[in-house]
């Protein structure tokens, strides 16, 4: 149990207090992947996951595509992690309906992402097999 929780990976909503709590009760260099959420706000994911990475985590924010205006808003999103370092995402489609732009699902964010000179290493996508109820 002990080698299970070493290793373990944590997700968690943006919510006011998380990073304070985190800090307190999760060890430095930890992957923490920090949700998007319609009931809270994109900003609230990056601005978290900016500042788990300069506390030292692997920050992972989720890039939900649905929330995303387009293009030029994905371009500062970008940018943003970039400059923070953050070399990983995850890149669902998200619950958003109506979306918020173009992007009605991940591919279509992955499209555009792929053109850019992004920093990740590593993009982590999300999958329905047996179809979803507003994703094409």
């Amino acid at each position: 149990m002990r080698r299970l929780l070493s290793t373990a990976r944590y997700e968690v909503l943006p919510t006011a207090g998380i990073v304070e709590r985190i800090e307190e009760y999760v060890a430095p260099g930890r992957e923490i992947t920090v949700t998007a959420s319609t009931g809270l706000t994109l900003e609230a994911t990056l601005s978290t996951a900016e500042q788990l990475q300069a506390l030292g985590f692997r920050a992972v924010p989720h890039l939900a595509a649905r929330m995303i205006h387009g293009r030029p808003e994905l371009t500062e999103i970008v940018d943003r992690l970039a400059e923070a370092a953050v070399d990983r995402i995850f890149v669902p489609a998200g619950d958003a309906t109506p979306p918020a732009g173009g992007y009605v699902g991940a591919h279509d964010l992955l499209v555009d992402l792929s053109s850019m000179a992004a920093p990740f290493r590593h993009i982590g996508v999300s999958a329905y097999p047996e179809s979803h109820p507003i994703i094409p």
